[in-house]
């Protein structure tokens, strides 16, 4: 009854709740279909608060580790200390590990300040202990032995304070702080920066963000931090990989702005933004199946060649079902993203196809002396509402999927009575 409580307050279900039908299937199926239901409305919420009891766990081990340091410093308790500092180090570095969440991340930096700080304490947790730990778990994931672990982009954070931790521990004075011991501090921690980067490619459940960071990051420590020649050159290396691997245009800025101050020429990275480009344009236009489809359609056209009867059949069979198909998808689209999601990019997509393309094309033809019938046969095709594989296209790269799918709804319905006038004109060119 809770369930359906909720599912009722939900405006894009409530008409199928009131359904008296789907009220007399849900009593006749109560034991399998609420709990199935259930579990489906509450999924994101207990992945949410799985991650929450990861972050708590993280968290516990932390104030866990501190309570013991604080026992193994104590000098009016036992003489030997060994298993409190070995157990506070372990409960700490599986903390830091075990967090998926980066302002936790901070915090535990901040307190490793504490556990590191030189003779302060007997416990001393070492920043490259704890980026070994997150590296750890992380490929204990990406190999299905953890159910989670702090995400590379996380971790590629994390790197730039765990170097800056690492460059404190080693300074004589904190406030004068000398490029040399900086380069110390990046020798210590480089085999795990080299590491982070090696297996942000190699996990099959590292994202492109993942990649980005990483060697964004990597970066920022050798270019900022480390400073010299060296460092500097290295750097434009990380920040022309990162460039590559950039998810959005104010990820690639940053890291084309990052790959001109550590001294890459404008010039090589704009040979590199042409190369992604036709890369993108070779795998994204050329091989994409519709632009294939018609290649191939074509060529076998020209040749000459026929199709053997069974194959012609079995192609028209998958052909007839594809437009059905599309327009199920977009039905789904629409039922599940609901319509007025983008009412303006939508209605201006629909004004450009039904308006201004027939209207661009009839300047066209008049301004080129094309002949009247022609003429018509084209402007008419040209104010036919927004075409369903323009969804699938926009569906296949995460592009406006939303006001496109809406879209096609909106000037389909309008064509009605644009088309039927552009028809009109069209008969009246004829006579």
């Amino acid at each position: 009854n809770d369930v359906i409580g909720q599912m009722q307050q939900d405006d894009s279900i409530k008409d199928l709740i009131a359904n008296p039908g789907f009220i007399a299937l849900m009593e006749e199926h109560k034991t399998l279909a609420q709990p199935l239901i259930s579990l489906t409305g509450q999924r994101a919420a207990v992945v949410e608060e799985y991650r929450n009891e990861v972050n708590q766990r993280a968290v516990t081990r932390m104030l866990y580790a501190n309570v013991l340091k604080e026992v193994a410093d104590d000098e009016s308790g036992a003489a030997d200390r060994t298993q409190l500092v070995e157990s506070a180090k372990k409960y700490f570095t599986e903390g830091f590990a075990n967090n998926v969440d980066s302002e936790k991340s901070n915090n535990f930096i901040a307190w490793a300040s504490d556990f590191s700080g030189g003779q302060k304490s007997n416990v001393q947790v070492k920043p490259a202990e704890l980026f070994q730990a997150a590296l750890d778990k992380q490929k204990q994931f990406a190999a299905g032995e953890a159910n989670m672990a702090m995400p590379m982009s996380v971790l590629a954070d994390a790197s730039t304070r765990l170097f800056e931790l690492e460059t404190y521990n080693l300074a004589k004075d904190s406030s004068n702080i000398t490029q040399e011991e900086k380069r110390q501090a990046f020798e210590n921690l480089k085999p795990l920066f080299d590491r982070m980067v090696t297996d942000a490619d190699a996990s099959p459940k590292s994202t492109e963000m993942d990649k980005f960071e990483t060697r964004y990051r990597y970066g920022e420590v050798l270019l900022g931090g480390v400073g010299d020649e060296a460092g500097k050159a290295e750097s434009g290396r990380l920040f022309k990989e990162a460039f590559t691997h950039a998810t959005d245009g104010e990820k690639g800025q940053a890291a084309l702005e990052l790959a001109i101050r550590a001294g890459v020429s404008p010039v090589e990275m704009l040979k590199l933004s042409v190369d992604a480009a036709i890369t993108w344009f070779g795998q994204g236009v050329v091989l994409n199946p519709f632009i294939l489809a018609i290649f191939c359609g074509v060529t076998l056209s020209l040749s000459g060649i026929g199709l053997p009867d069974w194959l012609e059949r079995f192609t028209g069979f998958l052909g007839g079902a594809a437009s059905p198909a599309a327009l199920f998808a977009l039905g789904a689209s629409l039922a599940a993203r609901q319509a007025a999601g983008a009412p303006a990019a939508s209605a201006l997509l629909s004004a450009i196809k039904l308006f201004a393309h027939p209207a661009l094309l009839m300047l066209v033809c008049w301004l080129a002396g094309v002949p009247a019938g022609p003429a018509a046969i084209a402007v008419f095709i040209a104010a036919m509402p927004v075409a369903g594989n323009v969804f699938v296209i926009a569906e296949r790269y995460g592009a406006l999927v939303r006001p496109i799918s809406t879209a096609v709804l909106i000037s389909t319905v309008i064509s009605v009575a644009t088309v039927s006038a552009f028809l009109a004109w069209a008969l009246l060119q004829q006579g």
